[in-house]
């Protein structure tokens, strides 16, 4: 008697022809015919061609044997292809790192002895995802729980039963969201009426419906990943223009958008997970920490082989504002980040960022083995409306805790603000690679403690200063 074949709802078993209409991975369901672009099941957005600021330089500096390879990494490739590539257009992140930054950087690193990579302020996760696509393990640490969210989601790879699992659950949270009856009465969380004056009636009600949904599933992975496609939505939903921007323009999105850019999302997520299982089946799990950067205490003495990483410009960004409305949505705690986020606008001065930073590199130097290597991103920016050279500080402070200031690039920025222009003057915004080597034996040694006052302050890097100007004569 002959069986029937079971169906295979993700693979196809022969090539498909390019005048058959294009199937989704997931659902199996043709998509609409405006989505027919090829490579893409996202639903069509009307914007300009985004370019990176790294791309519109106009200026470059070069400085030591490693410079021209630090540059390679510096500076955004024109195609600008890899921005998309496995999980890395997932979610919106506030000054992340294009991949090819740390693409470029982990291939001097030999992967048969496997090596361990860090990011300190990990946010998004694009240095872990980069670290584990080339067999590394990899430990990344952030305050932020969107942070924690969204790099878990992206360094996740799943085989074909556990897509399936996500997408049963997409439609159990699709099913109950559309047919919610009033009978079952309003819905109350935490925020509610702050929230709904960030975003149109009809999206935020979609979005309730839609959140309260998967709040309701069990606590599974599958509920994490509905939770960081979620996340991914709520800013284009909002009457915020950008993460970054106070601007407010009103969403231009019909009714059932919500729904619709749910199912499309998480399709594409689900079908770059799927293509991740052949290359991370077998790499360690990536290990994500919520410590403060000055500490790191589950991070063990000379642990660490590689440190790539993108510090807070002091007084430049307010992560917590960014990240509040995705926070308050998703239920998160605050209090964490809010008292302990390194160079906030909010709480801001110049002798805390001098003692944080130089508390945060002596304990990545801790960390890290004899000879390893740490790459710093970092910018300028103003203290009190004087511009500060972001290579020009590293080398002042960070000698001072035993690193090594070895070859360093820098990219000049276009300013379009004419208060900007004004304040950095002639010299202009630069955007700054640094390299820094640990000439150190690991051995842990008790944290350094935090100045009493600002004369104390002030002493400890004069001296600092010295003893670094009294070995390079020695040298």
């Amino acid at each position: 008697m002959d069986s029937e074949r079971p169906e295979r709802r993700f693979r196809e078993e022969r090539p498909r022809r390019e005048d058959r209409p294009r199937t989704s991975k997931i659902s199996r369901a043709p998509l609409p015919k405006e989505w027919h672009r090829p490579g893409k099941s996202m639903p069509p957005e009307r914007k300009g061609k985004r370019r990176a600021a790294s791309q519109q330089s106009i200026k470059e500096r070069l400085r030591g044997k490693d410079a021209e390879w630090l540059m390679t990494a510096l500076k955004t490739p024109k195609p600008e292809k890899a921005i998309r590539d496995w999980t890395h257009g997932f979610h919106t992140y506030p000054g992340r790192f294009h991949p090819n930054l740390p693409r470029t950087l982990l291939r001097s690193i030999s992967s048969r002895s496997h090596p361990v990579v860090m990011d300190p302020f990990m946010g998004g996760g694009t240095v872990l995802l980069e670290g584990l696509l080339r067999g590394h393990r990899v430990i990344g640490n952030d305050l932020n729980p969107v942070a924690q969210l969204v790099a878990q989601e992206r360094c996740r790879w799943l085989s074909e039963s556990n897509a399936e699992r996500v997408w049963g659950a997409l439609e159990a949270v699709r099913e109950r969201a559309e047919t919610r009856g009033r009978e079952e009465g309003p819905i109350r969380r935490p925020y509610i009426d702050w929230l709904k004056l960030q975003h149109p009636p009809h999206l935020f009600v979609e979005m309730l419906h839609w959140i309260d949904a998967i709040d309701q599933l069990p606590s599974t992975p599958e509920r994490d990943t509905l939770r960081a496609v979620f996340s991914s939505l709520i800013v284009k939903f909002s009457t915020f223009k950008a993460d970054t921007s106070l601007e407010r323009v009103m969403p231009k999105y019909p009714r059932g958008a919500v729904a619709r850019w749910m199912t499309a999302k998480t399709q594409e997520l689900l079908d770059q997970q799927m293509r991740m299982e052949f290359k991370l089946a077998k790499v360690p799990q990536p290990t994500l920490l919520n410590e403060d950067a000055r500490t790191l205490p589950s991070v063990a003495a000379g642990s660490v082989h590689c440190i790539i990483t993108n510090p807070p410009y002091p007084g430049t960004y307010d992560y917590f504002e960014h990240h509040l409305l995705r926070m308050k949505w998703l239920q998160m705690p605050t209090s964490e980040m809010k008292q302990g986020e390194l160079g906030a606008k909010r709480n801001f001065t110049p002798k805390q960022w001098k003692q944080a930073f130089r508390e945060s590199m002596l304990a990545l130097r801790r960390s890290m083995v004899q000879y390893g290597h740490c790459y710093l991103v970092l910018g300028d920016w103003l203290d009190h409306d004087e511009r500060i050279n972001g290579i020009e500080f590293v080398r002042q402070y960070a000698p001072s805790v035993g690193w090594e200031v070895g070859s360093a690039v820098s990219l000049k920025y276009p300013l379009r603000d004419e208060e900007l222009i004004e304040l950095y003057g002639e010299a202009g915004r630069w955007e700054h690679l640094i390299q820094l080597q640990n000439p150190y034996r690991p051995e842990p040694s008790p944290r350094m403690a935090p100045e009493d006052n600002a004369d104390n302050a002030d002493n400890a890097d004069n001296a600092d200063n010295a003893d670094s100007e009294a070995e390079e004569n020695e040298a």
